[in-house]
């Protein structure tokens, strides 16, 4: 069973990519990271603080199963998944004779953090 040991919110000395959505922490952004470890292994899962709450969300939402460990692919999943219920429909990046996103990774993440998030830092 994975035991998260630490979590901590620095601001970056050097850019990282997100473990979640693979986008780039620029230099002086807050990330999340997460020391972890396994049966033995360890590991640091470093993320934007927003993809963090939208695995959170997507778990009580029921778009991604309540596991032990969420895996990088669950979350992806779960954008394309979301995105195509609530945002594809009316989206300019998604194309109705092929029935798919024109994005590369298939969901639209700014505009699923967009819905998601908004008003969240407004309390």
């Amino acid at each position: 069973m994975a035991d998260i040991v630490s979590t901590q919110t620095p601001k970056a000395r050097k850019a990282h990519k997100c473990d979640w959505c693979g986008g780039k922490i620029e230099v002086g952004e807050r990330y999340e990271r997460t020391f972890i470890t396994d049966y033995g292994d360890a590991w640091t899962w470093k993320c934007h603080p927003e993809c963090q709450r939208l695995v959170q969300i997507f778990i009580d939402m029921d778009y991604i199963e309540r596991e032990d460990l969420v895996s990088r692919d669950s979350f992806r999943e779960a954008c394309q998944e979301y995105c195509r219920a609530h945002i594809c429909p009316g989206c300019e990046s998604w194309d109705k004779e092929r029935n798919r996103c024109r994005n590369d990774q298939g969901y639209c993440l700014e505009k699923i953090k967009e819905m998601l998030l908004e008003g969240e830092n407004d309390e």
